[in-house]
């Protein structure tokens, strides 16, 4: 684990830590490309301006990715043009686990940073059967040094013209990270109820706008928690917003875009979680 003055130090984490899901490859015949425009000429632009949900582990494997994709689920069961965003770009496997290719990635936008617009978000997004829209991340060493904080402000602002954007900040670089947080309207810290939990969330927690955090625990089934969640509030000097509980099955799924129509288990927590806060307004 790196060390030193940087804000952002709490969030780089060995690279061990992290869970590697997996899944199957899909063919792109199967896919559709992201309707983020109007489809004819001279069609006003909707009025469906979405609100931006960071989601970001306190931990290495806290469960940040299946709480983003169980959030982008959720979302899309109300709300069209939900996208899921893969921030990690060196590293990120969404494709895999949501059963699409990676032919068109965030990497094919480099050319136009500087002046990127809704349209060119058209090229590189897959719709997924779920409804969520997926924008992958290129998966290839050194893609992240391409983007500065004006592409990314320019990547979110796009996709918000269509609905709401669920990022996944993965293992993203953490001056990407750091960005991607100040632009969001709701910052989900994901955490597991340890100790070593509770002090990364609070370092995390600390650097970001109060009103905008809101903590999740996420304790695996069969796995005794070092701490309650008072404990663990008091400790990071925040309230618990849910505490989720999930099985290895159950977050496989979620993580591979499956949802589900169960009123039990993490998916209708993480639904509350979203009609409470980060939900768009019609």
């Amino acid at each position: 684990m790196s060390s030193g003055n940087d804000l952002w130090d709490a969030l780089v984490v060995d690279v061990d830590d992290f869970p590697e899901p997996a899944g199957p490859w899909a063919s792109d015949d199967d896919t559709e490309v992201l309707p983020l425009t109007p489809q004819r000429d001279g069609e006003p632009w909707p009025d469906r301006a979405g609100r931006i949900v960071v989601v970001i582990g306190a931990t290495g494997g806290a469960g940040a990715t299946t709480v983003a994709c169980g959030m982008a689920l959720a979302l899309a069961r109300t709300c069209s043009g939900t996208a899921l965003l893969d921030l990690d770009f060196e590293l990120g496997d969404t494709h895999e686990a949501w059963g699409v290719p990676r032919h068109r990635t965030l990497g094919d936008l480099v050319p136009v940073l500087g002046e990127l617009g809704p349209t060119h978000l058209d090229l590189i997004g897959y719709a997924h059967d779920s409804g969520v829209d997926l924008l992958l991340s290129p998966a290839s060493h050194g893609a992240s040094n391409d983007w500065g904080r004006g592409d990314l402000a320019a990547l979110l602002a796009c996709a918000c013209l269509k609905g709401p954007v669920v990022v996944d900040a993965g293992r993203a670089p953490v001056h990407h990270v750091s960005v991607v947080c100040e632009l969001a309207h709701t910052l989900v810290v994901v955490a597991p109820a340890t100790l070593r939990g509770a002090r990364r969330a609070r370092e995390v927690i600390d650097r970001c706008a109060a009103d905008k955090v809101r903590v999740v625990l996420n304790q695996p089934v069969g796995l005794r928690a070092e701490l309650s969640s008072r404990a663990f509030a008091a400790a990071c000097g925040r309230p618990v917003d849910s505490q989720l509980q999930s099985s290895p099955r159950e977050a496989e799924r979620l993580r591979s875009g499956v949802g589900g129509r169960s009123r039990r288990g993490l998916l209708p927590r993480l639904a509350e979680l979203v009609e409470a806060d980060a939900h768009v307004a019609p």
